[in-house]
Parts: structure tokens; sequence; C-alpha cells
């Protein structure tokens, strides 16, 4: 299973995804996996939603999403979710959870959560390779079809339930072909020796 986050913006004269000064946004999370998607959790950032940790540093708020967060409300999010796809398939006691390097997926706090809970089976992600990461295609058709309801939301809940449309719609053919797509972009990749495919 794979999981990402985005962030949208809504914006009254910029296309949906730009981030604009002053807009009002989601960030959310989501996984995927040839069996289906996750729900999708919003979190903090994106301009609506205020972070409830404290980031003792900066003395204020956290801006984004922190470790904590992370660990609190997105993961036991994902891993039950991903547990409900896995189920009654011969990888429901195997399946192996890809996130990318962002801070809060390295953290240690979240690597010893995700060793407690997955016992190994976590994918080590090499660094600046989002072409190995199928989920940002289906953020990208998720993206177009946003689209096509309109260039322009006037406010984040708006943005919010086009996105919730959006992600009911995920035609379970798109999932098949993104994972099928894996071995050929490992190999473009190894024969670019690591280079953008």
């Amino acid at each position: 299973a794979t999981c990402s986050a985005q962030c949208w913006h809504a914006t009254r004269r910029r296309p949906t995804v730009a981030p604009a000064r002053n807009s009002k946004g989601v960030h959310v999370y989501m996984g995927a996996t040839a069996f289906g998607v996750t729900s999708l959790v919003f979190v903090t950032g994106g301009g609506t939603k205020l972070s409830p940790y404290w980031n003792p540093k900066a003395k204020s708020v956290y801006r984004g999403v922190c470790a904590e967060e992370y660990q609190k409300e997105v993961l036991p999010i994902l891993l039950q979710e991903g547990n409900r796809l896995f189920k009654g398939t011969r990888w429901a006691q195997s399946w192996i959870l890809q996130q990318d390097n962002a801070r809060p997926h390295v953290d240690a706090g979240t690597l010893r959560f995700l060793e407690q809970e997955m016992r190994g089976r976590l994918l080590k992600w090499p660094a600046a390779s989002p072409d190995l990461s199928w989920i940002e295609n289906l953020w990208a058709w998720m993206e177009k079809e946003l689209r096509k309801q309109s260039s322009h939301f006037r406010t984040a809940e708006e943005l919010r339930t086009a996105l919730m449309d959006v992600h009911k719609r995920i035609p379970h053919a798109h999932l098949l072909h993104y994972v099928s797509s894996m071995p050929g972009r490992l190999l473009r990749c190894i024969d670019k020796q690591g280079e953008m495919i």
C-alpha cells in the first residue's frame, strides 16, 4: 500500500491547485492499493485547519503536519484501512506500507510506531524519487477531475466536498493500471541510473 498527502487551495482567480496568498485550502492524506483506496484523512495545513500541536522551537502551533499529528491522526487510520483493504487476500498479514521521506514520515517516533505496528513491513524509500510513487498519478487524476467540476472553488468546504465526491469515483481499473506500471517504472529508472523517467 502506498500513502501520500496532497494540498489543494480554493481561490477566486487562480486554478484549483495553485496556492495563493490568503487562500483557503485542504491538506489531505490517502492510501491506495490495487484493492482500493483508504478514506481521505484531512489534516493541518492548507489554510483551513489549525494544528492542535505545539512547536516548542517556534513557540507557536505547527503550521503544517507535524510528526505527532501524523502518528496520532493519520497513521492509525491508514493502517486500519490498509488491513481492511487487504483482508481476505494472501497479503493480509504481509502487506507493506510505502511512504515518502517527508519529515513526519521519517521522525524517530513515527519509525518506532511503525516498527511496533508493522513489524518490518515498512518499505525503505530512496530520496527524491517521486517517479516511483504511483499514488502521484492518482492524485493527478483526482486533480483533473476536480478541474472538470470547476476551475475555481470559492471556499475550502466546497473544495473538500468536491474532493470527497471525486474520491468516491476513483475507477478500480486505474488502481490496477498504476500498480502494474511499477515493474516498468523500476526498469526505466535503472536504465536512467536514477534520473527522472
